[in-house]
């Protein structure tokens, strides 16, 4: 396999929206990189769940669950959020 660097990630602390299908929890992120984000979670989300997060101030991304660890989770947004919006939306 390759090794590709991880973009770099954020430590920001903004209020989420997760729908999991019908279900909805809310979150708060703990760091946010334009492919995903470290989300501090109120209830434990499966690794593999197909998920729409929807950050404080931006639009609904879609995206999966890659881990789950002592009340955090990973998020692997499908799109990448582009570097602009990324600088806008902390910006604002």
């Amino acid at each position: 396999p390759c090794w590709r660097p991880r973009p770099p990630r954020l430590a920001l602390e903004r209020l989420v929206m997760i729908r999991a299908g019908s279900d909805i929890s809310f979150a708060s992120t703990r760091d946010v990189s334009p492919g995903g984000a470290c989300l501090v979670c109120e209830r434990p989300i499966d690794e593999g769940t197909a998920i729409v997060l929807t950050l404080e101030g931006y639009r609904p991304l879609d995206g999966v669950v890659r881990w789950n660890r002592r009340g955090y989770c990973g998020v692997s947004f499908d799109r990448p959020i582009p570097p602009g919006d990324l600088n806008r939306w902390l910006g604002g």
